[in-house]
């Protein structure tokens, strides 16, 4: 378990929003960016983009990777995967599980500080739940803990550190 994973899905009409106003992009330190443009077969980069919810009516995948990003906690070497069917985008961000450690053992104050970051973008966004785990996040037993407006965060970490770290050692047991 060498990653961790943040991932939800949005409604294409919130993705420039949350790009512009959440990521900040336009200064966002980017280390570089994989976008396939359809339209000309051509592969392009994030900054050939005007409008993300127009590029992304079409289904696709495109992925930009940050050298710093700041998600309620400075992160380091982030990559975004950017899926759309046309209507919702699944937003992926993943970065190596040492970002959340401190002395080799998961920080749960970074944790809740990252956490509750995402947390703020449910509403606004009408995003239904986000998922936090070991990627991929979207496996029942890799998963965390899954957000919603009505989770307490700082007693749902305490609680979900328990019980994974139980599931850990019983699994741990088994090999």
């Amino acid at each position: 378990m060498d990653n961790f994973e943040v991932f939800f899905d949005i409604h294409i009409s919130y993705i420039d929003q949350l790009l512009q106003h959440e990521l900040d992009i336009t200064s966002a330190d980017i280390k570089s960016s994989h976008f396939y443009d359809q339209a000309t077969a051509k592969d392009i980069e994030w900054y050939d983009i005007d409008s993300f919810s127009t590029f992304l009516l079409r289904a696709g995948t495109g992925t930009i990777l940050f050298k710093v990003i700041e998600l309620g906690i400075e992160l380091k070497e982030v990559l975004t995967v950017i899926s759309s069917d046309g209507e919702y985008i699944t937003m992926e961000f993943n970065f190596r599980d040492t970002e959340l450690m401190y002395e080799g053992v998961l920080d749960s104050k970074k944790c809740l500080h990252m956490l509750t970051y995402f947390q703020k973008w449910i509403e606004p966004y009408h995003i239904n739940a986000i998922t936090f785990g070991h990627e991929p996040a979207t496996d029942k037993d890799m998963c965390l803990i899954e957000i919603t407006e009505h989770t307490v965060l700082s007693q749902s970490i305490v609680d979900q550190w328990r019980m994974n770290r139980q599931h850990i050692k019983q699994n741990n047991n088994l090999l």
